[in-house]
């Protein structure tokens, strides 16, 4: 499994921040104890406790360790999609994704109440449908970089790539919890293909104001000095020794 980007997060804000989130929020629930928070299902907890605010939560952490690695590495090999797409176009995408979601449920919890039929009375928690959105959109736009071939004992061989790893571990995440689980993978990967189509609203959607504070943020950098340190005549010495060739460099050691 390999990327065309350098190793870590530079210059990538938002990659850096929602693995941070991933790793660190069931972190701190676990410690709390409150990863009760996070778990969804129409009976009991919208039924009969009236709980609506888990429609908004239950996307938002996983609650077992396994799951919460898959998430981190796979993020960390979405960050592809935010140096193709930009920061904003990024977010913007795993927003609507979110949003969908909680459309589709909110629909779901009305059916079930009108109805008196459960259709589905429970999903799987953490962002695994947001991750098998990003998961279509990484399929269709980042390029495979090389195959290889396994052989067997006959003459038959098995051609992988660099992203068939990838996929092993989406498919693991899939089935980590079941069908629920199996269920979230599947809308996330219908939202991301139908959304990347332009076959329902969301693709062109971006997060309002983001223009407006970045702007304000590069003229802050812009009017922010630079600290110089010493003689500026000596680091200017400094620079165009340093910019001269090596065996220039060289030959003035024995002129001096």
């Amino acid at each position: 499994m390999t990327s065309s980007l350098p190793a870590g997060f530079k210059n990538l804000p938002v990659s850096k921040i929602i693995t941070s989130l991933t790793l660190f929020v069931p972190l701190v629930a676990s410690l709390s104890n409150v990863k009760y928070l996070f778990y969804y299902a129409y009976d009991p907890f919208i039924l009969q406790y009236n709980q609506f605010w888990r429609l908004f939560t239950f996307q938002l952490a996983y609650l077992n360790e396994s799951e919460v690695l898959l998430g981190v590495v796979l993020l960390y090999q979405f960050r592809s999609l935010e140096r193709l797409y930009s920061s904003h176009k990024y977010l913007s995408t795993i927003i609507v994704t979110y949003l969908y979601v909680l459309i589709i449920t909110s629909l779901n919890i009305a059916f079930n109440f009108y109805l008196g039929i459960q259709w589905i009375n429970a999903m799987a928690s953490g962002p695994t449908a947001i991750l098998f959105a990003l998961l279509f959109q990484y399929s269709e736009y980042v390029p495979v970089m090389y195959k290889f071939e396994i052989y067997g004992t006959s003459s038959n061989k098995l051609v992988l790539s660099d992203q068939s790893f990838l996929y092993l571990l989406s498919f693991q995440l899939a089935i980590s919890q079941g069908l629920k689980s199996v269920g979230a993978a599947t809308l996330g990967w219908c939202i991301g293909a139908l959304v990347c189509r332009g076959m329902i609203p969301g693709k062109g959607w971006r997060i309002p104001f983001w223009k407006a504070i970045a702007k304000k943020q590069a003229a802050y950098r812009a009017e922010t000095p630079v600290p110089v340190s010493g003689d500026p005549n000596n680091n200017n010495d400094e620079e165009a020794t340093e910019t001269r060739p090596l065996s220039t460099q060289f030959l003035d050691t024995f002129r001096r």
